[in-house]
Parts: structure tokens; C-alpha cells; sequence
């Protein structure tokens, strides 16, 4: 059985196959989202919005808010 912590505001993502170059910090979390749940600043500075599907399967925990 395979354990995922649940991804919080706060948490610095980055993309699994581009962990250098795509990251960034959940600024929000929609809890009745699925195609827009997350609210992300990016490393680029602009804000985007990411479905959970993505950060949820594709994305890695860099570090967790407190």
C-alpha cells in the first residue's frame, strides 16, 4: 500500500520530470475543485491554476508549509 500525503497551501511542488525547472508554492486549494483545484505562483512569478489530477499524480512535495 502506497502512502500520499495530502498536498497543502504552503507546499512547494515541482513537476517529476522537470523538478529544476517547473515549481512552485500552493497559494490555494479549492476543496470542491477538480479542474482548477490548485492555485500555484510559480517559479516563472506568474500565478496558474493546475487540476488535481496533475499535482496530485504528477507532482512532488519539494518541501511542506507549516
Amino acid at each position: 500500500m502506497s502512502f500520499t500525503a495530502e498536498i497543502k497551501v504552503g507546499d512547494l511542488i515541482a513537476d517529476n520530470e522537470y523538478p529544476t525547472d517547473d515549481w512552485g508554492i500552493i497559494v490555494y486549494k479549492d476543496p470542491h475543485g477538480d479542474v482548477n483545484k490548485y492555485k500555484v505562483l510559480c517559479n516563472s512569478g506568474t500565478f496558474m491554476y493546475f487540476p488535481a489530477e496533475y499535482v496530485e499524480n504528477d507532482c512532488q512535495v519539494i518541501n511542506e508549509g507549516r
